[in-house]
């Protein structure tokens, strides 16, 4: 059960230090929350006390971490509401093979749709 848990710690740690992004969006996140907290040590190294270093920040930084984890499930949750459409026309073109040249139009309509949604978008 704890090897679970560090294997998953390490997971999370390796997946926020893995690009200058990441570690980006764990210091804003970190800002946004008034939270002042040490980088994160990736802990790749066979030292315990790399290891030990790289466990200790990831804890105290415990809050910052289930932020950044609420924001990825957020968007993918939006996500998937957006390919919701997608994937309910694909199972009625695949499954009914004689009302599927009506659903070529509903496909076209909800094409429309998100470029109208895609065209709304400022990008800053």
């Amino acid at each position: 059960m704890l090897r679970d848990l560090t294997i998953q710690l390490d997971h999370t740690t390796k997946q926020i230090t893995r690009c200058a992004a990441n570690k980006g969006q764990f210091q804003e996140t970190a800002k946004a929350l008034g939270v002042t907290v040490a980088p994160l040590i990736a802990g790749y190294g066979m030292q315990w006390n790399i290891k030990y270093e790289s466990h200790r920040r990831a804890i105290l930084a415990q809050e910052v971490i289930d932020q950044m984890m609420r924001d990825d499930q957020q968007e993918i949750e939006e996500l998937n509401a957006e390919l919701a459409v997608f994937v309910q026309l694909t199972s009625e073109m695949e499954g009914n093979h004689s009302s599927g040249a009506h659903v070529i139009p509903k496909y076209l309509e909800r094409k429309e749709e998100l470029e109208e949604k895609i065209g709304t978008v400022w990008y800053v």
